[in-house]
């Protein structure tokens, strides 16, 4: 139907109402009329310099932000002629961008085990790295970053949860999430977060982070695992297996 790839590995929305896909193939935005696609185009300097994108966001000016598996992070120029590219936030956060997050006027970058970087409207870096340390995270590599309505980032690492707030990380339910690749974080309106990771769903209730593991699907299909709450507070939930 017009999509580069049928893999989608993420969605974002802007505020016209533009759905953009990061796809294995190359960048897609739908308007509701039509689909255009950037992909890499030999010759062409300033292209997608490789068509698989792992990552996705928009930040509140609408600028769309891109992160690739090996070239690091992009993003779209505003009149969609091609695409700038970061050498400073590359050499420092690593050349592949797993996750990407907009809050409070902070890009988040999170890759494949460099840990986190957040880069500020001026373009300022601040690293978060890896150690034992409270101000540290538990390991490098960031599957996943979620901000939820409070302010609040969760972090989902190779190593556990995290949770970001008031400028300080905390570590969620080591007990039983410690070794835990966490893949997929879902929240709900009311604040309860949902976390994926191989073979088990999780939910968290935030207020004491107590850790519940959910009855149902079991397995890797897991690892994809995505959560949305509907109007009449029917969770659904949506898996690698359907």
């Amino acid at each position: 139907d017009g999509l580069p790839s049928r893999q989608v590995l993420q969605l974002a929305k802007d505020s016209k109402g533009n759905i953009w896909a990061a796809t294995a193939d190359g960048l897609a935005r739908m308007d509701g009329t039509e689909i255009r696609v950037w992909q890499h185009q030999p010759g062409q300097r300033d292209s997608l310099p490789l068509n698989y994108i792992e990552s996705l966001a928009i930040d509140d000016e609408d600028r769309v932000w891109v992160g690739s598996n090996g070239m690091g992070l992009l993003r779209l120029r505003a009149d969609g002629s091609g695409f700038e590219v970061f050498p400073e936030i590359t050499l420092r956060c690593g050349r592949q961008v797993w996750s990407l997050a907009w809050m409070d006027g902070v890009l988040w970058v999170g890759g494949n085990g460099e840990g986190l970087c957040l880069v500020d409207k001026q373009g300022r870096i601040r690293q978060i790295g890896v150690g034992g340390q409270p101000d540290q995270l538990p390991d490098g590599q960031i599957y996943v970053l979620r901000p939820d309505p409070r302010g609040r980032m969760w972090i989902g690492t190779g190593a556990g949860l995290v949770r970001w707030e008031n400028d300080q990380l905390h570590r969620v339910a080591q007990a039983q999430l410690g070794n835990s690749v966490i893949t997929r974080i879902s929240v709900d309106s009311d604040g309860r977060v949902w976390v994926g990771s191989h073979g088990q769903l999780w939910q968290l209730r935030v207020a004491d982070e107590a850790l519940t593991a959910v009855n149902g699907p079991q397995g890797e299909p897991l690892r994809s695992a995505a959560v949305l709450q509907d109007n009449d507070g029917t969770h659904w939930l949506g898996t690698a297996a359907g």
